[in-house]
């Protein structure tokens, strides 16, 4: 599973790779049947399995429980009652490539087994003197599942129609995500937050280079801004899509660039060696305790996939410089794509659920 709320991750692409090669694995999908991708996986021949019963015994009778969210390691159960019968293993497929460090979230955690895909990443994780806990017997450094389909996606995109400009920013841990309210908007749209992204989206100057060059401007908000989609005050050219209007995988295959901050999907174009810009005019304060992450190995100066922006004539001074010359751009990064993510093999799926039947078998002897 990824989450009963949604889909479209991790969980999903690596049970449709063992659904297609593997039909003799009795794997089945958990998902919420209010969720916006049921209808859509169902249609494809899912086994779903929402909330109920038959779950839980599904569960309890599992060997294997794979996800892209650390909380489902105990499937939802009390320890203490169910504890005996808690015997399956966890396979933490996690929900993009760690960056940051996490550790005091994610360490201690009972996986049995970690994914990562960066080198990088996974030396912060397992290696001598990190705040987590793993070791090398956890860690699998397979690959994200859900790259092999974001590399078949972007393989069967007509370059004419890799166009978008991506504005795709993530949230702020200490803005107020409660249930709408007037007051609650207004807040949110007096953020710093709020006027500097909406200034950027705003921008008859970016608007200008968008269209000069045959783009496309595209805002996908982080779904904690969605109902506060108002406060930004978006002309009619900007283009708003959510993951219920557009597969992501797809998105991001028909994005020529990406402008975000502190988001984990830059390694999504990074697997695609294409850029991005970062936007930190607040980077002191996000890592200064106004979100709930900490620094880790990864340093935007040196390892960044594109250049870093601190206020809004930079960002389009460094998207012109791109669009003029786009190869130049973008090999000027290529190194750091490469070294952050050397294999494009589409094989993340194999390579992971090899480890999964390996581990399998020597539990079993």
């Amino acid at each position: 599973m990824d989450r009963d709320i949604d889909a479209d991750d991790n969980a999903e692409h690596l049970y449709r790779w063992v659904h297609k090669h593997h039909p003799e694995i009795n794997a089945w999908f958990l998902l919420g049947r209010n969720s916006p991708d049921w209808k859509r996986l169902s249609s494809e021949g899912f086994r779903l399995v929402e909330p109920g019963i038959q779950r839980k015994l599904l569960l309890l009778n599992s060997d294997c429980i794979l996800s892209s969210h650390p909380e489902y390691v105990f499937g939802g159960f009390d320890r203490d009652l169910y504890g005996n019968s808690m015997n399956w293993r966890f396979v933490f497929l996690q929900h993009g490539v760690t960056m940051n460090d996490v550790s005091h979230w994610l360490s201690g955690q009972p996986f049995d087994l970690f994914v990562t895909s960066s080198p990088a990443e996974h030396a912060s994780i397992m290696g001598d003197d990190t705040p987590y806990s793993y070791t090398e017997r956890e860690m699998c450094r397979s690959g994200l599942p859900r790259h092999d389909n974001l590399l078949a996606a972007a393989t069967s995109t007509p370059s004419d129609e890799a166009n978008i400009v991506l504005v795709m920013p993530t949230w702020r841990g200490a803005l107020s995500d409660d249930r709408l309210s007037d007051d609650s908007m207004k807040a949110i749209a007096a953020s710093e937050y709020v006027q500097r992204w909406g200034a950027l989206l705003r921008s008859e100057r970016l608007r200008e280079q968008v269209d000069r060059h045959g783009m496309r401007l595209v805002f996908m908000p982080h779904p904690n801004a969605v109902p506060f989609l108002p406060a930004f005050e978006l002309p009619n050219h900007v283009e708003v899509l959510t993951k219920a209007d557009i597969g992501i995988q797809k998105l991001f295959a028909r994005s020529a660039i990406m402008i975000t901050d502190f988001s984990s999907v830059a390694f999504e174009m990074a697997y695609l060696r294409r850029p991005v810009i970062y936007y930190h005019y607040d980077f002191a304060t996000f890592y200064g305790g106004d979100h709930n992450w900490r620094e880790g190995y990864y340093d935007y100066s040196k390892h960044g996939f594109g250049p870093r922006a601190y206020d809004l004539e930079q960002i389009i001074d460094e998207l012109l410089l791109f669009m003029q010359n786009r190869e130049y751009f973008s090999d000027a990064y290529l190194p750091r794509m490469i070294k952050a993510l050397p294999e494009t093999d589409g094989k993340a799926c194999e390579r992971l659920f090899q480890r999964i039947m390996q581990q399998s078998a020597s539990r079993s002897v």
